[in-house]
């Protein structure tokens, strides 16, 4: 199953759709849509990949929304901070 979706990935999007390579990063839109559409999915047997070029481009990257889906997934409070910064706040 991970192999199959780390496919997909790095083939572009499913249903024929093109990955837009020259796009800006939007972490933050990209964490609230994932939270929003699979978040009651994610489980401490989830495994979540975040795959970018490390850049926000000025954008709001939603720390609280990454801390989230790390809470779901089972991750302490203190691993997210020391991950992300003090910026997750309790």
């Amino acid at each position: 199953r991970t192999e199959e979706a780390l496919s997909l990935v790095m083939s572009g999007l499913p249903a024929g759709g093109v990955l837009d390579v020259d796009a800006d990063s939007d972490y933050g839109a990209s964490l609230h849509q994932f939270l929003d559409e699979y978040g009651s999915a994610v489980t401490h047997r989830t495994t979540v990949v975040v795959i970018g070029d490390g850049r926000g481009n000025g954008k709001d990257p939603a720390v609280s929304t990454f801390a989230e889906i790390a809470r779901r997934h089972g991750v302490s409070e203190a691993l997210v901070r020391k991950t992300v910064g003090e910026a997750v706040a309790a």
